[in-house]
């Protein structure tokens, strides 16, 4: 695929409220009414599908041909600075990162006493958030501020308050990161149609199932380490067809999702877990429960903020739940209507 075509299918892919939010972006960053920007991205938005020598003459008119393969890199570049400025499940970890880089900056000038007012307030916010890559690298500065200034107080209390909180840090990445793995190693096996009577699939569920951090008091642990152990537990469940425990599990991870800042799809591909396997262990009365709270959660999205990849994957998602639910039951005229 050429670079013309990722940025047209980029741009086919953002919502109405995104390509308004680009727009604004733009226009906030250039004094001119209608720039090249918008030219372009307007050209390309209009089409039903990308058309290199359509693109060639409605251009060749507005700006200079040899300009257009630069432009579009450009563009390509300021859409995605748009759309990381207006996301709002990645708000809290972008401005983490900004004062991080602002934090370098004023270190690397000897401007200490900034930093370290900065850093105490970044700080709150990633200790909050449980961002605990960011709070490893803040301590590391922290020291490094304290070693400079030849403070012995701060390097003491470095040693004493930010070290112990650092360390558990560094604990809770190694258990993200293991849950992550194991949360990997479960889903290969779901994709991959696991066979519970054959024995490599008992092996390798048994292996993921009794791994020792699969046995903590996980109420204990960062929320991200909650989801993935119950979508761990979610997977298996459904695997050995234990509908009820299947049902906890799955339920609890939309629940925890409503503490987080996560993306659309993301809730999404986990409400259609639930689904299915609510469908596959014929549970149809649960199923119809929690398919009428889905839609009503669905519908309550403002269309402006659904873009197309996100309406693929809601069609795609009520299609399928229904066909499966249908086939479970038997209902094979429904069947048939869909088919048709």
């Amino acid at each position: 695929m050429k670079n013309s075509e990722h940025l047209f299918f980029l741009i086919k892919s953002l919502s109405k409220a995104e390509k308004r939010s680009f727009k604004l972006f733009v226009r906030s960053n250039s004094t001119e009414k209608k720039n090249n920007y918008v030219i372009l991205f307007d050209v390309l938005e209009k089409m039903d599908q990308y058309d290199h020598d359509l693109l060639i003459r409605l251009m060749s008119s507005k700006i200079s041909i040899a300009s257009l393969s630069p432009l579009k890199v450009q563009l390509n570049t300021l859409i995605l600075k748009s759309l990381r400025c207006n996301s709002p499940s990645r708000a809290i970890d972008d401005e983490i990162q900004l004062n991080l880089d602002y934090l370098k900056i004023l270190f690397d000038k000897g401007l200490f006493s900034q930093c370290k007012k900065r850093l105490v307030k970044i700080s709150i916010l990633a200790r909050n958030n449980e961002n605990f890559l960011a709070l490893d690298r803040l301590s590391i500065l922290e020291y490094h501020i304290a070693l400079k200034e030849g403070n012995l107080e701060e390097l003491d209390r470095y040693m004493k308050n930010t070290y112990p909180e650092v360390k558990e840090a560094r604990r809770m990445n190694d258990f993200l990161a293991e849950f992550d793995a194991l949360r990997i190693r479960m889903r290969l096996l779901l994709l991959e149609g696991a066979n519970i009577s054959d024995r490599n699939v008992q092996d390798q569920l048994k292996e993921i199932i009794e791994h020792p951090y699969m046995s903590v008091q996980i109420e204990d642990y960062p929320l991200q380490c909650q989801v993935d152990y119950h979508i761990i537990w979610g997977h298996y469940t459904y695997i050995v067809r234990d509908g009820n425990r299947m049902y906890f599990h799955r339920k609890l991870v939309l629940n925890l999702f409503d503490q987080m800042l996560i993306s659309d799809r993301r809730w999404l591909t986990n409400a259609r877990f639930l689904l299915i396997g609510l469908s596959s262990c014929k549970m149809f009365k649960e199923f119809d429960f929690e398919r009428d709270r889905i839609m009503k959660i669905i519908q309550s999205i403002p269309d402006v903020h659904i873009n197309r990849a996100y309406q693929s994957e809601l069609d795609s998602t009520i299609y399928n739940i229904r066909f499966a639910r249908d086939l479970k039951m038997g209902n094979f005229t429904e069947i048939l209507s869909y088919i048709d």
